[in-house]
């Protein structure tokens, strides 16, 4: 077969010799029609799957209009594509290479001293630019439309459904005399409205007033009510002064419990500045701030698992048989899978400080480039 190479082929090789940027647009065009396959595929598996499920639920369950619903799901969709990008370049890649094997192709290219290396530059190129967009929208877009998406599930879904997505709450309320608030609680559940685990910190500018903590807050007449607790008072140097326990008092916080559901924000809905900022805060509390660490190192790691996939999608698309969509479907949801596996592991140590957050970001990433790099090496021979 490799003396029976198509006329496409040829003439391509041909070209390549005395025109090497031709192969980069070569290659970017048998990686174009794959990687659109792969971006339409996983996204409609993806809204399909939940999406659409989630949107039903709010027109049949909550008696949301279907304009509601579309809503809801095209505000869901950037933090889709955020996932589905990566790993349609992995199919893209797997396809590609798999059909430029299968013909022969990366034989001829070799036979006219093209190298695997030369190859496979358009691709890591490419997938470099999709990383970049990929950081651009889940800095700046995707955690505007995520929080549009919640307040309108808020805003439709029944009470019950929706308590479990309130832990590890940071509500910030300034009162009319400058005071600032600052409320922690390490659980919220919004059906029966209390919190656990309270830690309320009031200041006059940068001085602490005082310093509550509390085994819960419950919602109660119009109020919040802090039970089974103590409050530090602090003079104008910084020095405790006073300390009074307590079993039952209010707490000056005006928000109701829908309120607070309302303008609570996640990690996925905010920018990166917004989560250093909040871990700064926690770090001024003493409280576990690991865990928002690990979220802000992977605003900038997930979008590079774009680069790492193409890494490993190149040099298994050049194992034989690996042309079928079908079989590079396949072969692309179990390195996803794998993937995954291994970045849940990691980024768990990380939210339980067993792993510095940078690393637990970041190691996944590096393992599988690692076994890209290996791999190709080994495909060049």
């Amino acid at each position: 077969m490799v003396s029976m190479l198509n006329l496409r082929s040829s003439i391509i090789l041909r070209k390549a010799i005395y025109d090497l940027p031709l192969i980069d647009s070569y290659i970017l065009k048998e990686i174009r029609g794959p990687f659109l396959f792969g971006l339409s595929a996983f996204t409609i598996l993806y809204v399909s799957c939940g999406l659409f499920f989630r949107a039903a639920s709010l027109i049949i369950e909550s008696k949301a209009s279907i304009k509601v619903g579309i809503y809801f799901i095209l505000n869901s969709l950037p933090q889709v594509i955020i996932y589905t990008i990566p790993m349609s370049i992995l199919l893209a890649s797997l396809l590609a290479f798999g059909r430029l094997s299968s013909d022969c192709e990366v034989i001829a290219f070799k036979a006219n001293g093209i190298s695997l290396y030369r190859l496979i530059i358009p691709v890591m190129i490419m997938s470099f630019m999709l990383s970049m967009i990929t950081l651009v929208f889940n800095e700046f877009i995707v955690p505007g439309c995520s929080y549009n998406a919640r307040k309108i599930a808020f805003s439709t879904m029944a009470v019950q459904k929706i308590e479990q997505l309130s832990n590890n709450l940071l509500i910030r309320e300034n009162s009319e005399d400058g005071t600032e608030k600052i409320i922690y609680a390490k659980k919220y559940d919004l059906q029966n409205g209390f919190m656990e685990d309270v830690v309320f910190n009031e200041f006059a500018g940068k001085n602490p007033l005082r310093v509550t903590y509390a085994d819960k807050a419950v919602w109660e007449d119009h109020s919040w009510s802090l039970l089974n607790g103590k409050t530090y008072g602090y003079n104008p140097t910084g020095e405790v002064n006073s300390l009074i326990s307590f079993g039952r008092t209010t707490m000056s916080l005006k928000k109701s419990p829908r309120d607070i559901a309302d303008t609570q924000k996640f990690p996925e809905e905010m920018t990166s500045w917004e989560i250093m900022d909040r871990i700064k805060r926690e770090k001024a509390m003493n409280l576990d701030y690991h865990w928002l660490e690990v979220q802000y190192h992977m605003k900038f790691s997930s979008p590079f698992i774009c680069v790492v996939f193409a890494m490993i999608g190149v040099p298994f698309g050049l194992r034989p048989h690996r042309s079928s969509s079908s079989m590079g479907f396949g072969i692309s949801l179990l390195i996803i899978f794998m993937y995954y596996v291994i970045m849940v592991t990691f980024t768990t140590l990380g939210n339980l400080n067993f792993v510095p957050a940078f690393l637990a970001c970041w190691l996944p990433n590096i393992i599988f480039a690692g076994a890209g790099i290996y791999l190709i090496k080994k495909a060049a021979r």
